[in-house]
Formats: structure tokens, C-alpha cells, sequence
């Protein structure tokens, strides 16, 4: 089950962490190395997460995921909260047999250029990223066998923010 778009939309209007992994998912669609065609770009925003990782990968056999890792060291004199870091995971997951037999890259070589193209980027709202981690993760949702998370991190998040109303 996936959101609408006017529905993703408002809760990125009204969240600011739903703001941050849209903002993280538009600079991986925006570039075309990353992705390339067979790849999917999902927010874990999207309603049912397992069904739409499953159902990507099952298509095209590589999907990467944008997910809210964890918000740390709220500081309490401050109203918000404002975290001192807010911790993103870029999740690519592989259905091998299907990726690698229609040429594709591998969840890896995927994984190494979501790190290179995130760490230190800009998003568009000014916060920066730092990528401070890339792991092999045990688990994959099937169809996947194999998944990396890349682990990137923000410094400073409020959630402090006037949401708009219409």
C-alpha cells in the first residue's frame, strides 16, 4: 500500500525527519549514475516498506531504501527537541540472480556510490550530510540476498517547525 503523492507530500511538509529522508531519496534520483534504470528509490514513508522493497527488487532485482536510523542527545533546555544527531540508513538491497543477469551493478558497487554521492552533500533545506558508515546487513527482505546500509549522519535537528496548513 503506498501513499499517495499529495499525501507524502504533506507529511514532508509536516515531519521534519519525513522532510529529510524525501530530501536524502531526491538527491540519489538526481543522479543518473546512481539512478541508472533498474534502480529503485523508496522512502520508508511509502506505507507497507517490506511489500514495496519486495516487490522492487523482485522487478528490477536492486532498490535502495531511505529510512530514519535514530535521533540522538536531545538537548533538553532546548524546545523541539533538537537532537544532536539524527542518523539516516540508505538501505540497497540485491536480488542477485535477477540483477546480475541483466547486467546491473552490484549492491555493493551501489552501496560505495550512495556513500560517495551523500557524504558531505548539501541538502536542499542546508543541513549536511556525513556518511560515517557502510555495512553488510544480515537480513535482506526477500526476494533480496544481499544488502548494505550506508549510515549517514545530521547534526543539530529541531523538531520544532510550523506546519503548514491549507
Amino acid at each position: 500500500m503506498s501513499l499517495q503523492p499529495q499525501e507524502t507530500e504533506r507529511r514532508s511538509a509536516a515531519s521534519v525527519l519525513c522532510g529529510i529522508l524525501a530530501q536524502v531519496a531526491g538527491l540519489l534520483r538526481a543522479d543518473p549514475a546512481f539512478a541508472a534504470p533498474g534502480t529503485e528509490i523508496i522512502t520508508e514513508d511509502k506505507g507497507d516498506i517490506d511489500t514495496a522493497i519486495a516487490q522492487a527488487v523482485a522487478a528490477l532485482g536492486l532498490c535502495a531504501t531511505v529510512m530514519l536510523a535514530d535521533a540522538r542527545g536531545a538537548k533538553e533546555s532546548l524546545p523541539g527537541p533538537v537532537f544532536t544527531s539524527v542518523g539516516v540508513v540508505v538501505e540497497i538491497s540485491e536480488n542477485t540472480l535477477a540483477n546480475r543477469a541483466s547486467g546491473g551493478r552490484t549492491a555493493l558497487e551501489a552501496a560505495e556510490e550512495a556513500a560517495r554521492l551523500l557524504h558531505l552533500a548539501r541538502l536542499p533545506d542546508g543541513r549536511t550530510l556525513t556518511v560515517t558508515d557502510l555495512a553488510k546487513f544480515p537480513n535482506p527482505v526477500e526476494p533480496a540476498d544481499v544488502c548494505y546500509h550506508v549510515i549517514a549522519r545530521l547534526a543539530n535537528v529541531s523538531l520544532n517547525r510550523k506546519v503548514k496548513t491549507t
